[in-house]
């Protein structure tokens, strides 16, 4: 998702308001903004700003760079959003259902009493994204990446989470009852046991984690949501560890038994010479 946000600012650097003459606006400090039904914000740049009582109803959000930023008071159901970078911001009271999110990085931001329901977001980054009492119900996540997100309190109920990639999260608790989750990856996700047999049953990937299984037993990662993220680390240098060892242990053992280019090493097996079959005679048919 990353890689994609980059080529979009590296082909096209106006969408990520970065030519000032495109710019509409630059936010600073404590803002308040305010839009309507059909009206469209586009370019704006509010990196770190803080912004209270968000109107934007029914309006299309174009191209908003709102990084790092804190938004308290957002009242925006029916809104369009393409291409805004929200990465590391606070939102708190949010009331957007029935929304259409598009390219719209919520990358380790923090969503704090929020209710998305019935909103259709697609291809959004919420790597690392922390969502706290949010509703999601009814929600079509089209090619979305959650991976290491923490969802407490979170209800998925009836949301399509086909092909989504919730890799790594936490999920301890959280209402996925009814949802679509078909071809869903949750693998190395924190799940409660009852959870991880259902989604299995239902057709989504919650396979192939067993060392993050053990790591997760040793340190209790189901426990709280820093323990969790303790056990992907521990997994990360696991991995890492045996990517450094066995090249070592491999060049060490060379070091140690040099092989001599002129005594080289030989096959200690018994060699048998093939028997020639007599000529003149025919090979006997199977």
């Amino acid at each position: 998702m990353r890689r994609l946000f980059f080529d979009v600012t590296r082909v096209a650097p106006f969408l990520r308001s970065e030519r000032g003459a495109l710019q509409l606006g630059t936010l600073r400090g404590v803002e308040a903004m305010t839009s309507g039904p059909g009206l469209a914000l586009a370019d704006r740049l509010s990196t770190g700003a803080s912004l209270s009582d968000f109107q934007a109803a029914g309006s299309t959000i174009l191209r908003w760079r709102a990084r790092g930023c804190t938004v308290i008071g957002m009242h925006s159901p029916g809104a369009t959003w393409e291409v805004v970078d929200l990465e590391r911001a606070v939102l708190r009271d949010v009331a957007a259902p029935d929304c259409h999110l598009s390219l719209v990085s919520l990358r380790e931001a923090t969503l704090v009493d929020a209710d998305l329901s019935g909103s259709r977001l697609v291809l959004c980054d919420l790597g690392g994204a922390t969502l706290q009492r949010v509703v999601l119900d009814g929600c079509r996540l089209n090619g979305c990446d959650a991976t290491g997100a923490v969802f407490d309190g979170v209800s998925l109920a009836n949301a399509d989470l086909r092909g989504t990639v919730l890799r790594g999260a936490w999920l301890i608790g959280t209402d996925l009852g009814s949802a679509d989750v078909r071809g869903a990856d949750l693998r190395q996700a924190a799940l409660g046991a009852e959870q991880r047999a259902d989604l299995k049953r239902r057709g989504a990937r919650v396979g192939g984690g067993w060392l993050y299984r053990a790591w997760a037993r040793l340190l209790g990662a189901t426990a709280r949501p820093e323990r969790h993220a303790r056990a992907r680390a521990a997994v990360t240098a696991t991995w890492a560890a045996l990517a450094i060892l066995v090249p070592v242990v491999f060049f060490t053992r060379a070091a140690l038994h040099p092989v001599n280019p002129e005594e080289p090493p030989f096959w200690e097996g018994v060699y048998e010479e093939p028997m020639d079959e007599p000529e003149g005679e025919p090979a006997p048919e199977q």
